[in-house]
């Protein structure tokens, strides 16, 4: 997708967003990671962070708890907010999400899910739109299911099949139905805080949200 209508946005990413070709016209205004795989103190890890850094300036970092340990050892995002988040207890009602970023996360199970829609709420936006939540992962799993093919110091994230860190296909089940549900619950949270979330993704398996067409949403930007 064409991302260079999104300069001058306030916007948030996620990961490996820097691998965009749009990256670096955006100006990301936060990159969140959560998951601690990639907060290990390793060469690989500490090389994928000093690549944001180069890729991504200017964005502000929300990362998970575990990282602030590499990040001081390794003195990575110099001059950079920083910002931590905990993992909490899931809740299953959608009364109880906390969008309370002082507060553990108790809904989620991807970076998007967990971080990224509950940030955007934290902060005060009413309107929040999704590109490229694909929710993909099992419609083919020998294929890439992000919007690049292969990752240089993660290749293990690069397909299902890649995956080399133990799930069997029954945990994937399990994963993946527990992201729709939180997907559920964060928009019944939000519509009833008067916040509402659109999905202006190019296909894509996630239908929680009311779709919008991503060129319609740009042109009124």
């Amino acid at each position: 997708m064409d991302l260079t209508p999104l300069a001058g946005e306030f916007t948030i990413g996620a990961n490996s967003f820097y691998k965009h070709p749009n990256a670096a016209t955006i100006g990301l205004r936060f990159l969140c990671i959560f998951d601690p795989h990639f907060m290990k103190d390793e060469p690989r890890s500490v090389d994928w962070h000093r690549t944001i850094e180069r890729q991504l300036p200017l964005a502000s970092l929300m990362l998970h708890y575990s990282a602030r340990a590499l990040v001081e050892k390794h003195n990575l995002y110099p001059g950079r907010e920083v910002f931590y988040a905990r993992s909490g207890i899931q809740t299953g009602q959608a009364k109880l999400v906390d969008f309370d970023f002082t507060k553990p996360r108790n809904v989620g199970m991807t970076t998007g899910s967990t971080i990224a829609i509950p940030l955007a709420i934290y902060l005060g936006f009413k309107e929040i739109y999704l590109i490229g939540f694909d929710c993909n992962w099992l419609a083919n799993t020998g294929a890439s299911y992000h919007f690049y093919d292969s990752h240089e110091q993660f290749p293990e994230f690069d397909s299902i099949a890649n995956d080399n860190r133990g799930y069997g296909y029954e945990s994937f089940l399990k994963i993946i139905l527990r992201e729709f549900e939180s997907h559920r619950l964060i928009r019944s949270k939000a519509e009833a805080s008067g916040v509402h979330i659109f999905n202006a993704t190019e296909g894509g398996l996630l239908d929680t949200y009311p779709r919008v067409n991503y060129s319609d949403v740009v042109r009124r930007a």
